[in-house]
């Protein structure tokens, strides 16, 4: 048997002896020999589960779930907290029928800040949130809204922001207003941060007309501004978002309006964080003859610096595939040199 963990040995019963493999005749009545008895199997018994990567293998309604679940019980935040156990817990959520998830993950409640920004237990949390009925665990959503230093805050963060996305994802948008309302006065500085900008890129995503609208107007409140997040690591990606899931006069707005700022799209261009914006501008303005064209036109003026990088080839292999090819003297829809 593999050797257990310090928390593992920690978790078992005391005064218990672990014998694998168990002196009964099959492993499900091992499990069911503690399930009947109301046991614990010892964390110990499943690290071999853990080194072997074979959790999956574990399914639903059998005799060894249940003892899976059955270890978790009682002792969820121990178990959430730890870099090797955490994997057991989000297997035994997946296992567990919604009485047993609500049992287990209830245990969390008063620590869902805490678990948010673990390294470890942030699994869970989402984890949960992906399986679980909102209405099953409501408390998780009121314990971030009452976070002391605020919504914007979980945002930045570089877990909080995942537990955020898993909230906007699977809760229903009419109870996210005061949360989402809470990041939206911060979107400036969101769409611009290294965590933040996940978040906003998310309510684009799957946030309702008007949350879109205002991180639109966020994004180009002026010509200077929308320039600035064209060439921004990160604001580039939150564009890129914008020009995939507004509304489709929007996007060609916003297409527009960059193709009109000079440099802008060069700017987005040339920079990685820009690569999937560019493609997606593209897109937008390939039914619109004069746009594509300005936009091809705009391209073709920094093909020379952008053919000096994996990135700016590769880009251009995409949107603009003429560009690479030596065979070609006159780019189609430009004037002849």
């Amino acid at each position: 048997m593999a050797p257990g963990s310090a928390l593992g040995e920690a978790l078992q019963p005391q005064g218990y002896r672990q014998r694998w493999p168990p002196a009964v005749a099959s492993e499900d009545a091992y499990y069911d020999g503690h399930n009947r008895q109301g046991m614990k199997v010892p964390m110990q018994h499943w690290d071999k589960y853990l080194e072997n990567e074979s959790l999956e293998e574990t399914r639903q309604d059998t005799p060894r779930a249940q003892a899976m679940i059955g270890s978790c019980a009682n002792q969820m935040w121990e178990l959430s907290k730890s870099a090797r156990y955490c994997r057991l817990v989000q297997r035994a959520l997946e296992l567990a029928s919604e009485a047993q998830q609500v049992a287990l993950v209830s245990e969390l409640r008063g620590r869902i800040i805490e678990a948010t920004m673990d390294p470890y237990a942030n699994h869970v949390v989402q984890r949960a949130i992906e399986l679980m009925r909102p209405m099953a665990i409501p408390f998780v959503l009121s314990e971030l809204l009452e976070h002391k230093r605020g919504i914007p805050d979980l945002a930045r963060h570089r877990y909080g922001c995942r537990v955020l996305e898993r909230i906007i994802e699977h809760f229903p948008l009419r109870d996210l207003e005061a949360l989402v309302d809470k990041m939206l006065h911060d979107a400036k500085n969101l769409i611009g941060h290294p965590f933040g900008n996940f978040v906003m890129q998310h309510l684009l995503e799957h946030g309702a007309e008007h949350h879109k609208r205002h991180l639109v107007s966020v994004l180009s409140v002026t010509d200077e501004e929308l320039k600035l997040a064209c060439g921004h690591q990160y604001a580039a990606s939150v564009l890129d978002k914008a020009l995939s899931y507004c509304p489709a006069e929007q996007q060609r707005d916003l297409a527009s309006r960059v193709l009109r700022i000079p440099g802008a799209l060069t700017e987005m261009a040339r920079q990685r964080g820009g690569f999937a914006a560019t493609q997606r501008l593209f897109k937008v303005v390939s039914s619109d003859h004069d746009r594509l064209r300005d936009a091809k036109r705009q391209l073709t003026a920094a093909s020379a610096e952008l053919l000096q990088s994996k990135h700016g080839r590769a880009l251009l292999a995409q949107v603009y595939p003429e560009l690479l090819d030596p065979s070609v003297t006159s780019l189609p829809g430009l004037p002849s040199p």
